[in-house]
C-alpha cells in the first residue's frame, strides 16, 4: 500500500512539471524574456512545432473554419488573460501616480501613499494570474489547431495526409 501511496506522489509531481513546462516553447530558439513571453509564445507556436502550420499567419482562417463552440471558448479564454494584463499595468500606472502625488504635493494626506504602494505590491499577483490564465487559452488553441486544420485542409481543397510528415511538409509548403 506504501509504494501505491509513493507512486501516486511520483505521478502527481510528473502532471505539474508536464504543465510548467507546457507554458514554454518547444523550439528553445522561441523562448523569452519572461514566463508571460513563453506562455504566449507556447501558444503561438503549437501549430509550427506539431504540424508545420503557422496558425499564427493562417489564424484568420482556422477562425473561419473552426466550430462555434471553439470560438467562443477562444474568446472567453482569452479576456481572462487579457483582463489580467490591463489590471497590472493599471496597478502600476495607479501606484506610480498616487506616489508622485504624494511626494509632489506639500501637507498631503496619507491615502495616496497607502493607494500607491498597494497598487505597486499587486502586479507581481496580476502578472502571474496572467501567466497562469495563459494555460486555458493554449489548450483551446490547441484544440482550434488539431480541429481546425482537417477542415481548412479540405477549404483549400487539400487532404490531410495519412501520415505526420507528410501533413508536415503540406502546410509547410503553404507556409512557403
Amino acid at each position: 500500500a506504501r509504494s501505491n501511496v509513493s507512486q501516486t506522489g511520483i505521478d502527481v509531481r510528473i502532471g505539474l512539471i508536464r504543465e510548467r513546462l507546457r507554458r514554454y516553447p518547444a523550439d528553445d530558439r522561441q523562448l523569452g524574456p519572461t514566463q508571460f513571453a513563453n506562455a504566449l509564445r507556447a501558444i503561438e507556436t503549437y501549430g509550427w512545432d506539431r504540424y508545420r502550420l503557422d496558425s499564427q499567419t493562417l489564424w484568420s482562417e482556422l477562425m473561419s473554419v473552426a466550430p462555434g463552440s471553439l470560438r467562443t471558448e477562444e474568446e472567453s479564454a482569452r479576456t481572462p488573460v487579457n483582463f489580467s494584463v490591463s489590471m497590472m499595468y493599471l496597478s502600476g500606472l495607479l501606484g506610480l501616480v498616487c506616489l508622485i502625488v504624494n511626494f509632489s504635493t506639500a501637507g498631503s494626506s496619507i491615502a495616496p501613499l497607502v493607494v500607491g504602494v498597494i497598487s505597486l505590491l499587486l502586479v507581481p499577483s496580476w502578472y502571474r494570474l496572467a501567466v497562469l490564465n495563459t494555460r486555458y487559452l493554449g489548450s483551446v488553441v490547441q484544440a482550434i489547431v488539431n480541429v481546425g486544420r482537417v477542415e481548412l485542409a479540405k477549404k483549400m481543397g487539400l487532404t490531410i495526409p495519412r501520415k505526420l510528415q507528410d501533413e508536415r511538409a503540406m502546410w509547410e509548403r503553404i507556409f512557403w
